[in-house]
């Protein structure tokens, strides 16, 4: 997974890279101290999963554009004591994810982990929801999916994808994530089919996807 850390306080982004590094501990970063330095990084820089970035770190106009020419991209704000007009703002400009900077290490992750999934839209005033996600992680190695093949939504997705035929490289294109986080996806779903390798997983895909279909996502339009 690589990971944007825009934040103009190096103490800041050090916090957050411990967040991710909860979720792949070989997870690659890229730090940004000011939106120039953090918009040169989204172009010159192949896809990236995540972007954490500090509120008003992105002029609004810029987070805009930048939803607009990544529609798929999850984007995590954290956010101080801001009125709520500043938070529809930021809503309203893409921003996945309203976290708290006070929020816990527990919380972070869990919200991170959300929008990963492409599920849900977690608002600073939904950590209720958040910890409760969070406990579900609280055993090393332990995954949140649903459905019979205990996937997440994202991996269904993958899952449709590799029953298609496609290459990790198509499917990292089509979804709009990086190419080490399909591999991960992969990974996942070669052991929830019981299979060894790609080309077994794609005859099991196809079958499984001819007799059920995948759990609707809480939010299809995210």
């Amino acid at each position: 997974m690589r990971v944007l850390l825009a934040g103009r306080q190096a103490l800041v982004r050090e916090g957050l890279k411990r967040v991710a590094l909860e979720i792949d501990d070989t997870c690659e970063f890229v730090e940004a101290a000011d939106s120039v330095s953090a918009s040169a990084a989204l172009l010159r820089i192949s896809p990236f999963d995540a972007v954490w970035f500090d509120e008003g770190f992105f002029p609004i106009d810029e987070l805009a554009a930048l939803r607009q020419a990544q529609p798929r991209l999850p984007l995590l704000a954290l956010v101080g004591k801001t009125d709520e007009g500043a938070r529809a703002a930021l809503l309203s400009a893409g921003a996945n994810a309203l976290v708290p900077r006070s929020a816990p290490i527990g919380v972070l992750s869990a919200a991170l982990r959300l929008v990963l999934a492409g599920d849900v839209c977690v608002r600073s005033n939904d950590l209720a929801h958040a910890e409760a996600v969070h406990a579900q992680w609280r055993i090393p190695g332990a995954r949140h999916g649903t459905g019979p093949l205990n996937l997440t939504s994202r991996q269904y997705d993958v899952l449709a994808l590799i029953a298609q035929g496609c290459a990790n490289k198509a499917i990292a294109g089509e979804l709009g994530i990086g190419l080490r986080t399909v591999k991960g996806h992969v990974s996942v779903i070669l052991r929830a089919l019981h299979v060894d390798n790609r080309a077994d997983a794609g005859r099991a895909a196809r079958r499984w996807l001819g007799r059920a279909a995948p759990p609707q996502r809480a939010n299809p339009t995210a």
